[in-house]
């Protein structure tokens, strides 16, 4: 994994302006965050994480049709929901905006640096050949179906993982290193670009936090 700084909006832009197409981006508010998906995050010793995770897909299908205004079609319109609501699975949110991603990068914990990792991929996994998503075999890209705003709103990838303890490092990935002193004039500067909470969070909860950003609320 290479790694390179970005201290103004002018050295990110020409950064993210030098790729050509299929690029994805994660934005991490510290950058000492590895590209680990939740359900691989420690929990404690001995934790089966495949079968946990088998496990509270299976009780999210089952509890969570009251909630819903349409019932998912696909074992992936599943996880992506469930990953989309905070569950812990395999997938890793990213998104085709640099932009996007900054903002998740400088949004919060000032005290400490972010990044924004840069993802060269060459195609994205064909889900009609794995309707299974606990049977994909390498780690990938997919385009999710858009069974939430957020979502589209945010121009969202998810990449699967197979071993979701295992850290994803590759050559094609560059990690971007925001310093914590620049977040802040950051954010100000993607507000004005129309990049802030209640665009990406296109909801009642993104209103709130983003007229709490503007009020200078924590």
């Amino acid at each position: 994994m290479k790694e390179e700084r970005a201290s103004t909006f002018e050295e990110y832009h020409t950064l993210a302006t030098a790729r050509g197409p299929r690029w994805a981006y994660r934005g991490v508010a510290r950058a000492s965050y590895e590209l680990v998906p939740s359900l691989g995050r420690p929990r404690g010793a001995g934790l089966n994480v495949l079968a946990t995770e088998r496990d509270s897909l299976w009780l999210f299908k089952t509890h969570a049709l009251p909630y819903l205004g349409a019932k998912p079609e696909t074992d992936w319109e599943w996880i992506a929901l469930a990953q989309h609501h905070g569950l812990p699975t395999r997938l890793l949110d990213w998104t085709r905006s640099p932009l996007v991603a900054l903002y998740f990068a400088t949004e919060k914990h000032p005290e400490d640096d972010g990044a924004v990792y840069f993802f060269k991929y060459n195609g994205f996994i064909v889900l009609e050949d794995f309707p299974d998503p606990l049977k994909v075999r390498d780690v990938g890209l997919i385009l999710p179906p858009h069974v939430t705003p957020r979502i589209a709103a945010q121009s969202g990838l998810f990449s699967v993982h197979p071993e979701p303890g295992k850290a994803f490092d590759s050559d094609n990935v560059t990690k971007v290193i925001i310093p914590s002193k620049c977040k802040a004039d950051l954010q100000y500067l993607l507000s004005q670009y129309c990049i802030h909470r209640n665009v990406l969070f296109p909801d009642l909860d993104g209103l709130c936090g983003y007229i709490r950003w503007l009020k200078g609320f924590a």
